[in-house]
């Protein structure tokens, strides 16, 4: 039987057809995203037919938040979102540890359209190469101007990526994530 199709497979300077580094981009930003599932189902919430959380996440993820070049490709912290909606972020949010301890302010007036003394605030600590994150366990909100966050035993002497966002009183409405800098 003779060939009648005239594609041919683009080739990559490593002899691959581009495929690897897909797959690759696509496993690196699954594992990112894998230890924050519980609050990306919480802050990327939607009734779209067809869509998930954690797929809207990884969609972002995917076109946004990677670096590098194969095979050296990695998630930029920085640019990641656990969240994305219309409430409005923590204005001012800074971050500072100590020891096992983070405590986060930000400024506490409510007075910026679709923002409220009540709105909910959460915040996460990553440490990626072990794959563990932990959350603010006492529930903060607007008007406190400031939280604390004491993290697991197992981050407690590893630097981790501290993440911040706000959400209505009925956790349906979240804003987007700020990025408070990773701290030692």
């Amino acid at each position: 039987m003779e060939c009648i199709s005239n594609f041919k497979k683009k080739k990559t300077g490593d002899g691959t057809d581009g495929r690897l580094e897909v797959w690759l981009r696509f496993k690196v930003a699954r594992q990112f995203l894998t230890p924050l599932t519980r609050l990306i189902n919480m802050g990327f919430a939607t009734k779209k037919r067809g869509k998930t959380p954690l797929g809207r996440a990884m969609s972002y993820t995917l076109k946004g938040c990677m670096e590098g070049t194969y095979p050296n490709i990695r998630v930029n912290p920085e640019l990641v979102q656990l969240s994305n909606g219309s409430a409005v972020i923590p204005l001012s949010a800074t971050a500072e540890r100590q020891g096992d301890l983070i405590q986060i302010s930000w400024r506490p007036d409510s007075d910026g359209v679709g923002c409220f003394h009540d709105d909910g605030i959460i915040v996460c600590a990553y440490h990626v190469e072990s794959s563990v994150a932990g959350i603010n366990e006492m529930a903060a909100v607007r008007s406190d101007g400031r939280t604390e966050l004491v993290l697991p035993v197992q981050l407690a002497d590893k630097p981790v990526h501290v993440y911040a966002m706000a959400h209505c009183r009925d956790k349906k409405n979240f804003s987007k994530t700020i990025y408070l800098g990773e701290h030692w």
